[in-house]
């Protein structure tokens, strides 16, 4: 440590200057190690003269152990004295030296510094209150993803500038400086902008086959549903607004957060439509086109419900049921999409597309052409990230692609197998009839069902269980010829090929048959049943019978009555011979 009563040591980094051409003089200065050690016992004297013709010094009015701000007199030349004293000591040093404000000028910063977007170009403007002083400037840029400032024009004449080189929407940073003949450049002035946003060059990213058909309304037209991507390349170029399609007879404009549109299309002639990507500066210079096919121009549902995609340790399989006459070719459509998006019915990234010669039916896709560079990540890791595979069918004269079919079935050959779950066992007579919920085809979980095996014992008797093998589209089987005296266990397990699903306690279901009835008294229930209902049925048409009768006795009387009504009254002898002839009888 250095001693108190040691000699001082001369200031440095000495610097003057004339600010703002007229203001006032400004000098500033370090002082070395030594100096720093005792800076409690030092103290610094500062004198100048301004007119060499008079002997006469002024010492600084506002003076601080490391600056001096004096008043600019106008002369020409001034000699400055800096002297650095130890109080303790007394001991000093002393510093003598001309400056000549002229040519240490420093001016003022810039004001009114603007950036605004002017036919399409970002315009700086800026000025200066010293308008008759010679000066020039510097522009330096900086962009929000860098820490250091480019140098952009040096020596500007004017207080204006148009940026038109720079990456269009690209936000950066401006800092412009006031620089004299001779002297020091100003402090900064700086402002935030952005270049201006340019029409995207495209439309967004898709393939042909990306798009979702409903049926034919009136056998005319169609609701079809397009489907498309997020692309990087189109928002550098500005904001999305949205997304314009057009097929030649009219425009549907959708908003940027859709990356698709329901359009109305002819159903039995293929169609193409226009996609325009939007942003504040206008539709993108070039559409992207999807070409749609007609209606009956689809993956067959045969060649659906046999899609499958199977994943191993290495790679993925993906096969299907073509048929024996396969008229077109098949392509191969897949694309990785983050978990969140894992269910959508549709990709929202790049759609990668590979033909497949006509007659092939399944394709292996390595890992590694799925990953590229990531190739070394496990099977956990790849079903992380939602990958996704489509077919579809392609007409190579007509370049003509049917709808994506997505695959529904996954399958991980590895994966573990679950417990089937068994929803009802129904005891019946001398048999049973078990259910359980089907394990579908699905992403998730992806477990490949071959086949079920149920499973059923006499209680206590279960090492060696009967089994029963079904096919994976069953739901439920009746077992029968059970013995009703005896109480059974019953479960079902998953086979995937080789391998089938352990099954533990828990998943037995107890049960015990339903007894059969004696069959004597079956028959002479039936034989009861049936005299009585066909006694029921004559004593009905008995009484129906007798009262057919009754009213046509009735009716006879009635006639007989009317008889008599209408007859003329009978003389004494017809009387007397009427009578005789009922005695004679």
């Amino acid at each position: 440590m250095s001693s108190p009563s040691r000699r001082p040591e001369n200031v440095t980094n000495l610097v003057c200057y004339l600010y703002n051409w007229r203001e006032y003089i400004r000098c500033t200065w370090d002082h070395p190690p030594r100096n720093k050690q005792i800076m409690d016992n030092i103290e610094v004297d500062f004198i100048y003269n301004s007119d060499p013709s008079i002997l006469r010094v002024v010492r600084c009015p506002e003076l601080t152990k490391t600056s001096c701000v004096m008043a600019f007199t106008g002369s020409y030349v001034y000699t400055i004295q800096i002297s650095v004293i130890n109080t303790i000591t007394n001991g000093s040093v002393d510093h003598i030296f001309s400056f000549i404000p002229s040519e240490h000028v420093k001016p003022a910063p810039v004001e009114g510094l603007k950036a605004f977007i002017h036919n399409g170009s970002l315009q700086v403007t800026w000025h200066h209150p010293k308008i008759y002083w010679t000066k020039t400037f510097q522009i330096f840029l900086q962009t929000h993803s860098s820490t250091t400032w480019r140098l952009y024009k040096e020596g500007w004449p004017e207080e204006k500038l148009i940026i038109d080189d720079l990456k269009p929407y690209t936000p950066i940073n401006i800092s412009v400086l006031c620089c004299p003949k001779k002297g020091f450049c100003s402090e900064p002035s700086n402002i935030s902008s952005t270049t201006p946003a340019i029409a995207p060059p495209m439309g967004p990213g898709t393939v042909n086959g990306s798009y979702r058909a409903e049926s034919c309304k009136h056998r005319l037209y169609r609701d079809v549903t397009l489907f498309w991507q997020n692309i990087l390349e189109i928002p550098q170029y500005g904001p999305l607004k949205g997304f314009t399609l057009n097929d030649g007879t009219r425009e549907l404009h959708v908003t940027n957060v859709s990356k698709q549109a329901t359009i109305q299309l002819p159903c039995h002639t293929r169609a193409s439509v226009q996609i325009f990507a939007e942003n504040t500066a206008g539709n993108s210079t070039r559409p992207t086109v999807m070409s749609v096919a007609p209606d009956l121009f689809k993956v067959p549902e045969r060649l659906q419900k046999s899609l499958i995609v199977e994943l191993n340790r290495t790679s993925v399989f993906i096969h299907w049921n073509s048929g024996v006459n396969q008229t077109y070719e098949y392509v191969l459509f897949y694309c990785a999409d983050p978990p969140e998006s894992r269910f959508d019915d549709h990709c929202k990234t790049t759609i990668n597309r590979q033909q497949l010669p006509r007659g092939d039916s399944e394709i292996t896709l390595p890992y590694a052409s799925l990953l590229g560079d990531n190739s070394n990540r496990s099977l956990v890791d790849l079903t992380l990230v939602a990958y996704r595979f489509g077919l579809a069918m392609y007409d190579k004269l007509q370049d003509l692609t049917s709808p994506i079919f997505w695959a529904e079935c996954y399958y991980n050959l590895t994966a573990a197998l679950g417990d089937v779950t068994i929803v009802d066992v129904i005891p019946g007579e001398e048999s049973v009839t078990v259910s359980w919920n089907v394990v579908t085809c699905s992403k998730s979980p992806k477990i490949k069902i071959t086949q079920y095996i149920l499973l059923y014992c006499i209680q206590h008797l279960c090492d060696s269980p009967n089994t029963v093998e079904l096919s994976s589209t069953e739901s439920f089987y009746t077992i029968r010829h059970l013995q009703a005296d005896q109480k059974y266990q019953v479960a079902v397990v998953a086979q995937s090929y080789d391998r089938i699903a352990n099954y533990s306690i828990k998943q037995w279901r107890s049960f015990q048959p339903l007894t059969v009835p004696n069959n004597w008294i079956s028959f002479m229930a039936v034989s009861l049943g049936t005299v009585s209902t066909l006694l029921v049925g004559l004593m009905i048409i008995f009484v129906y019978r007798q009262c057919r009768r009754s009213q046509r006795t009735v009716k006879h009387f009635q006639s007989n009555i009317n008889l008599v009504t209408l007859l003329p009254p009978l003389t004494t002898k017809e009387k007397d011979r009427d009578l005789h002839s009922t005695l004679t009888h």
